[in-house]
């Protein structure tokens, strides 16, 4: 007699993923004061154990999102220093894995385990059989689908679907879609007319960022659920203004990375920072601003494309800059797990909000004065009011260039974001947060673009 789990998440779902329900049955459940006991553990660590009472089905209905969702919050955000990456950069955010603070986690996933237990003599008691408890163990990673994606999304036949059967479905691991911004210039970078197989990016050769895509060995792929999963390479291409392509080719396998999420440093800023020798050409190219676009694919075995095509290009050439302000770049953690970034290169505008405290003082110098050598005197550069230390808080207010109404859609990723920072053109972070609930919007007169304006706050307090 034994516990059975009867229903899971699937592996690479979310932890931030409402409703990720463990269903188990017991044929114990007739005992006096039966329980189901619930074990989850994750990093080495145990992170909760409790006792559960069946449902009126006899059945134990456990959510995991509290616990995991706790978790979660414990992941700090990492600099990027051990992360699989074309760019040699360190200066590269990303989010950490889960549940660990490693880049990897074949050896950190969550276990959970099913156990039960009812009174004996008066007191709860686990049942002494070491064989009627049920477990398993399955990677989750920092994604939170929304409830359009239904209950429980399955990674191999949706999202993360490796498959070139009806064409190249993957996106990595991004809120932006083929219909986020779509190629309305004459000139087609090479890739004739676009299709749902094409996502495009305005991007500056000082941008930084990575690429983020989930990852399981084709040995690995059917135990982690993923037996649709064809990725075995990496490719950057990129067009410059004259000439052929440039290509740039990774194995995943040669990077030897354990089953999780890859992060990829490879948006212009990050290559340009890369000591990896064959990127050198496609160096010149971004240094000399000599270049149209550049894209990111995923290849098989055969150097098919199982993926998208992530376009990124150069928005100096096709009107995506304005000299008059400083461009403000923003990265933030998507639903997805992975990072998106936008530039916003209307004005910007710094202001600043001081908390000051106050004291009356009294002049004199009555801790020096002795009748003798130091007679009292009060001295006219005293100060009768006295402030203590002040904290400033910190603004931005950004307003971005008009929008297509995909990108428009794309900002309340942003805004809803737990993590958001400001990159600059080295590739440093700073935290922000988005100090207004609601985000203005103008139209133009046709009511096709739209233009946003965002304030944030500095997360960290400028002391004086």
């Amino acid at each position: 007699m034994a516990v059975t789990i009867e229903q899971k998440p699937n592996p690479f779902s979310g932890f931030r993923q409402r409703n990720n329900i463990v269903v188990a049955s017991s044929t114990n459940t007739a005992q006096d004061g039966f329980k189901y006991k619930v074990t989850i553990e994750a990093g080495g660590k145990q992170w909760y154990q409790g006792y559960v009472s069946p449902n009126p089905a006899d059945a134990l209905i456990f959510d995991l999102y509290p616990i995991l969702s706790q978790i979660g919050s414990m992941v700090s955000i990492g600099s990027g220093n051990t992360v699989h990456k074309f760019s040699s950069s360190t200066r590269t955010l990303i989010s950490e894995v889960y549940p660990g603070t490693s880049f990897t986690y074949e050896d950190e996933p969550v276990t959970v385990t099913v156990d039960e237990a009812w009174i004996v003599n008066g007191i709860l008691t686990d049942n002494p059989d070491i064989h009627a408890a049920d477990s398993f163990s399955q990677i989750f990673i920092n994604r939170s689908p929304q409830w359009s994606d239904g209950f429980n999304p399955n990674p191999n036949t949706s999202f993360f679907k490796y498959d070139t059967t009806s064409g190249p479905t993957l996106r990595m691991m991004t809120d932006r879609t083929w219909e986020t911004l779509k190629w309305d210039l004459s000139e087609s970078i090479a890739l004739g007319a676009p299709s749902n197989t094409r996502m495009y990016v305005r991007t500056t050769k000082n941008d930084w960022g990575v690429w983020s895509i989930p990852y399981t060995s084709q040995a690995d792929k059917s135990a982690n659920g993923l037996s649709n999963y064809a990725a075995t390479k990496m490719r950057v291409t990129l067009l410059p203004l004259t000439g052929s392509t440039i290509t740039y080719t990774e194995d995943l396998a040669s990077l030897d990375p354990d089953d999780g999420v890859l992060h990829f440093g490879v948006y212009p800023g990050n290559i340009r920072a890369s000591t990896i020798g064959g990127l050198s050409t496609i160096q010149g190219h971004l240094n000399a601003d000599t270049w149209k676009a550049m894209w990111v694919t995923m290849l098989n075995a055969s150097d098919a494309t199982v993926s998208m095509i992530h376009i990124m290009y150069n928005a100096a050439l096709y009107g995506g800059t304005d000299c008059r302000y400083d461009n403000v770049r923003l990265g933030w953690l998507n639903t997805q797990g992975g990072w998106d970034y936008f530039n916003f290169t209307k004005r910007n505008e710094n202001n600043y909000q001081i908390e000051r405290k106050q004291f009356k003082s009294i002049p004199g110098n009555y801790a020096l004065a002795n009748g003798d050598s130091t007679a009292f005197n009060i001295y006219n550069y005293e100060r009768g009011v006295t402030q203590t230390q002040g904290v400033t808080q910190r603004y931005i207010e950004i307003t971005s260039d008009w929008l297509t109404e995909g990108e428009f859609v794309l900002m309340t990723s942003l805004i809803t974001s737990p993590d958001v920072y400001i990159i600059d053109t080295l590739g440093n972070a700073t935290a922000v947060v988005i100090d207004r609930n609601d985000y203005t919007e103008k139209k133009e007169r046709n009511g096709k673009k739209y233009n946003v304006t965002l304030r944030l706050r500095y997360a960290q307090d400028y002391w004086v």
